[in-house]
């Protein structure tokens, strides 16, 4: 390849990085807050706060995916931040009520779904199988005729 080749080369990866997209420091701080104080934004929150960061002068090109992209990675590594608090919890409360998710839920100022999925998710595939097994059969039992 010649050196004229290379340095067009060199000068197109190098516009494309100067072409990175950085959001603005209000548009930074907009995103910032849905999750501020441990909040668990809801879906219609994170849209809203999309819809405004794009009508942002500069931010036209802000992609939904790009946001989405944000608001997983933020849920996702707090999610393994309190499973480590939840698995704590599940020692002491092999079976937890539902006012004991309640409560895990406000200690770790999540959504009480975000519990319960790493609840769920740490309950052995034998014992969901084992519950599966009982609902079944008291299906069963109380459809049965009686004599």
């Amino acid at each position: 390849m010649s050196g004229a080749a290379t340095a067009s080369m060199d000068s197109k990866a190098t516009d494309k990085k100067a072409k990175k997209f950085f959001l603005p420091q209000p548009a930074v701080d907009l995103r910032e807050a849905l999750y501020a104080n441990g909040r668990q934004p809801s879906d219609s929150e994170k849209r809203a706060v999309y819809e405004m960061i794009v009508k942002m002068e500069g931010c036209e090109s802000y992609a939904r995916k790009t946001h989405s992209n944000f608001c997983t990675h933020i849920e996702r590594k707090r999610k393994t931040g309190f499973r480590d608090y939840v698995v704590a919890w599940l020692q002491q409360v092999p079976n937890p009520s539902l006012a004991d998710v309640l409560l895990w839920s406000r200690v770790l100022q999540v959504s009480p779904s975000v519990v319960f999925e790493i609840i769920m998710a740490e309950v052995p595939r034998g014992v969901t199988e084992f519950v599966e097994h009982q609902h079944a059969l008291s299906l069963c039992n109380t459809m049965s005729p009686s004599v």
